[in-house]
């Protein structure tokens, strides 16, 4: 059985931890009356608690039964409670707990305490207590404090000096507790100070996600263009194939460019890379910051596109050779259409001539004398022409080579 059970689940402000024990620690019942007096004072609300059974030796400390309001016997066993309440003037909450100290299993409720803290994500940890000891009863209370955090330490006792010279000798206890609310005014404030940081830090990743947004959608946008792009250019590869032009067939990006010599080592992925970087160094020249595009085949682009991080655009086309890799740096390719298409219409005239004889209704299967009929059809055809251009800025912008030794063929 989990001993921690929580009741509520409050939202706490950089909360304060202070913890009392009854018991040895707790002569004259100094510490837990001051976190009832607190409990008290802030309005706390019992949100959690250590159930007693694994931890509390019921001989030595038995549970009480007492009358309630309709007179009905009740049992309060001793158990571990935990407050919270929000703090008097400081933006920050206190979570009181107060019960009996384990008398089983301190280990396990060490533990189960440290637990708690985390949960409530508690910025500082306070325990109270109180010993009898041997002390002349005219005397003031000696008050003594310990810290985890040396520097914490080395302030309180500074402080405890400047008021002593300032205020004179008014008594440890009372410089005590003077100088410990000054440092607790001074953690506040600097608490305040971080959670604004923590605000701004806050609003500076939400500015952050939102430019990172605007990153993604502005990379969206350069997808979409380069893929407009390259539904245009796989259009011009249709006529990558050709080396010569004539009056018909216009000549291709690739008439008067000498093909590279692909690479003759047996690895194929040495063969791969070496092709690539050939290409790459081949139009790098002209390229500079614009993207370099690979037009091949699609078992060359299957081969190209299982390369790790490969930074370059592929484009598969069906109109160039297998084993075929070009390269085109994107800067030097111009195209043009013009914006107004040609519209071409035709027409011709067609004779026909019927010398069938007309099916005799009396008879059926029995046929006339032939007569012959002649009649006139036409044929209407419309043909649109869009006239596209197409060229290289530079010779050095377009490398290919053929044929490689990589890929499927």
């Amino acid at each position: 059985m989990e001993p921690l059970n929580f009741e509520s689940r409050p939202t706490l402000k950089s909360p304060i931890l202070l913890l009392s024990f009854a018991g040895w620690s707790d002569a004259g019942s100094s510490a837990t009356t001051a976190v009832r007096y607190l409990i008290d004072q802030l309005m706390s609300k019992k949100f959690a608690s250590i159930d007693p059974e694994e931890f509390n030796d019921f001989y030595r400390q038995r549970p009480v039964v007492r009358l309630n309001d309709s007179k009905m016997r009740e049992i309060h066993w001793p158990s571990y409670d935990f407050y919270y309440g929000a703090g008097i003037g400081i933006e920050r909450d206190f979570v009181l707990g107060i019960g009996a100290e384990p008398h089983l299993r301190w280990r396990t409720f060490t533990e189960t305490m440290l637990r708690f803290t985390r949960e409530c994500q508690a910025e500082m940890v306070i325990t109270l207590g109180a010993y009898l000891d041997e002390v002349l009863y005219t005397r003031p209370v000696p008050l003594t404090g310990f810290s985890t955090d040396p520097k914490l330490a080395e302030e309180l006792d500074r402080r405890i000096g400047d008021l002593r010279a300032q205020f004179g000798e008014i008594g440890d206890t009372r410089l005590t507790v003077m100088a410990a609310l000054m440092v607790t005014d001074e953690v506040a404030e600097s608490g305040t100070r971080l959670r604004k940081l923590q605000e701004e830090m806050a609003s500076l990743s939400e500015a952050r996600v939102a430019s990172a947004e605007h990153a993604l959608a502005t990379q969206a946008a350069i997808v979409a263009a380069l893929n407009s792009a390259a539904e245009r250019i796989e259009k011009l590869t249709r006529q990558l194939n050709q080396t010569v032009g004539d009056g018909t067939i216009v000549q291709g990006l690739r008439y008067g460019i000498s093909g590279l010599t692909p690479s003759v080592l047996t690895a194929k992925s040495e063969a791969l890379a070496e092709d690539v970087g050939k290409l790459v160094t081949a139009v790098s020249v002209v390229s500079g910051n614009s993207p370099i595009i690979f037009i091949c085949s699609a078992a060359q682009a299957l081969a190209l596109n299982m390369l790790p991080r490969f930074p370059y655009v592929v484009l598969t086309s069906a109109s160039l050779a297998p084993k075929t890799l070009v390269a085109v740096a994107s800067n030097c390719i111009v195209s043009a259409m013009d914006a107004t298409p040609r519209f071409k219409i035709s027409s011709e005239s067609t004779v026909v001539m019927n010398d069938v004889g007309a099916e005799v209704s009396t008879s059926p299967g029995v046929f006339g004398a032939p007569t012959r009929s002649n009649w006139q059809s036409d044929t209407l055809s419309l043909r649109m022409i869009a006239e596209v251009s197409f060229a290289l800025r530079s010779a050095s912008g377009l490398a290919w080579m053929s044929p490689v030794l990589w890929g499927s063929s």
